[in-house]
């Protein structure tokens, strides 16, 4: 598969897509739209480079301590 001129052109300036899009998603909390619009590329692509490079999206539940519920 053949890399377009503007992913190369990334790569250049940020590394390769190997390193830059996981460290980015960690960066902004999973979010694709943020990597992408920081990236220069389209959601869809970001959605599908990761499920083509066997990443899958897990929920995860944590529970958030509310001082608001406190007993008196």
């Amino acid at each position: 598969m053949s890399k377009s001129k503007k992913i190369r052109a990334i790569e250049s300036k940020l590394g390769t897509l190997d390193s830059t899009i996981p460290f980015l998603l960690k960066e902004f909390h999973g979010n694709q739209r943020l990597v992408a619009d920081c990236i220069g590329l389209s959601p869809a692509f970001i959605s599908r480079w990761l499920r083509q490079h066997g990443y899958v999206q897990v929920v995860q539940w944590v529970k958030q301590e509310s001082k608001e519920c406190e007993p008196a």
